[in-house]
C-alpha cells in the first residue's frame, strides 16, 4: 500500500521547488526590464551649447530641463499596463523613463 503521508510530503516539496523557480523567473524579468527602456536621450543645442538631455520619470523629476519639450514615452506606458500585475515593473519603468526629450522650446534657441 502507498503511504499517503509520503505522497503529501512529495507534493509539498514540488510546490516549494516551483515557487522558488517562479521567484527566480520574476527576478530575471525585473532585472531585464530595468535595463530595457523605450525612452531615448537626445543631443540638443540649447542657447548655443550642445547638451545631452536625458529622459526622466517621476523618480528623478529634478533633472528636467526647462528649455526642453518632453513627451510621454508610449512604449513605457504600454509595458507598465502589460506588467501591472508584477507591481514593481511599472514603478521602475515609469519612475525612470516616463518622459523623453523631443526638442528645444522656442524661447531657448
Amino acid at each position: 500500500m502507498n503511504n499517503p503521508i509520503k505522497q503529501i510530503k512529495g507534493s509539498t516539496q514540488m510546490k516549494t521547488t516551483n515557487k522558488s523557480k517562479l521567484k527566480q523567473l520574476i527576478l530575471v524579468f525585473i532585472i531585464g526590464f530595468t535595463l530595457i527602456s523605450c525612452a531615448d536621450n537626445k543631443t540638443l543645442t540649447i542657447n548655443g551649447q550642445t547638451q545631452v538631455i536625458e529622459s526622466y520619470g517621476w523618480f528623478d523629476e529634478s533633472i528636467a530641463n526647462e528649455c526642453v519639450n518632453y513627451q510621454v514615452v508610449t512604449g513605457n506606458v504600454v509595458w507598465s499596463v502589460i506588467l501591472i500585475e508584477t507591481i514593481i515593473a511599472p514603478i521602475i519603468i515609469t519612475g525612470n523613463g516616463l518622459w523623453e526629450p523631443v526638442g528645444v522650446k522656442n524661447n531657448c534657441r
